[in-house]
């Protein structure tokens, strides 16, 4: 499973990259909790909501 996680949070980072801030973010949150990028993907996720001026 960590290998779609990891296909989903480098979806999410180029979306973010290009400006899909909001498809950026609902990607990320498909990142399961268990795994080793789940971290990495709220960290960004609280990131870009800072970016559109929103509170997660």
């Amino acid at each position: 499973m960590n290998n779609w996680n990891q296909k989903i949070y480098f979806l999410a980072i180029s979306r973010a990259a290009q400006r899909e801030i909001r498809q950026a973010i609902e990607s990320a949150k498909l990142i399961e909790p268990d795994a080793y990028l789940y971290k990495d993907a709220q960290k960004a996720i609280a990131k870009w909501h800072l970016e559109l001026g929103e509170k997660d």
